[in-house]
């Protein structure tokens, strides 16, 4: 029985002509499955190939992975500065008022579990009277927080007006590159112009 090395033989086409095929393929909208990378190989790049369908889906997967993330990279540090500080402050307001909600009612509860039971009678009674300052504070917290969800509602809205500027802009660099692809291919079969 003989055993076979997981390397596989040597590939005859690399990740530069994958992804030139993606690239045209994306231009003319056609998904990347693995046929329409072969037959582009073949037909385009004048190929003479058959490709294991696993290992060039591995391929094709790990071109398109680094392209969304470098695409994504290259939108983040796009992002004006505003944006980035109007997330930051409005995460930093909804943060600040759940922790100080959370943080009074740990104290309180910290201060009547150290005191004897006299005392918590004692306190039982003042609580009644404070009651509505307590109502109070509630309903401004609320309202605090209604504001930050707002904020946040806001954000969520220039996120997703970032996200149509951004499909744009990727649409147009597509058709960009294909424009260039043509260009490149139609200066490439003109003859060499001046005297012979």
């Amino acid at each position: 029985m003989t055993t076979r090395t997981s390397a596989g033989r040597p590939k005859s086409y690399n990740q530069n002509q994958v992804a030139r095929a993606l690239q045209d393929l994306a231009g003319r909208e056609v998904e990347p499955t693995v046929e329409a990378v072969k037959r582009h190989l073949r037909e385009e790049q004048h190929l003479s190939i058959n490709p294991r369908p696993e290992a060039l889906q591995a391929m094709i997967d790990e071109i398109l992975a680094r392209e969304t993330e470098e695409r994504t990279l290259r939108l983040i540090e796009a992002l004006p500065s505003e944006a980035i500080g109007f997330l930051d402050h409005a995460c930093d307001l909804a943060k600040r008022q759940l922790l100080l909600g959370f943080a009074e009612g740990y104290s309180e509860l910290q201060k009547k579990n150290a005191l004897p039971i006299q005392e918590l009678r004692d306190l039982l009674n003042v609580a009644r009277s404070e009651r509505e300052r307590s109502e109070q504070e509630s309903t401004k917290f609320a309202r605090q927080l209604e504001a930050s969800y707002e904020r946040n509602d806001k954000l969520h809205a220039l996120t997703e007006e970032l996200k149509v500027e951004r499909n744009e802009l990727e649409k147009e660099i597509i058709a960009l590159r294909v424009q260039l692809a043509v260009k490149d291919e139609i200066l490439s079969k003109l003859p060499m112009l001046g005297p012979k």
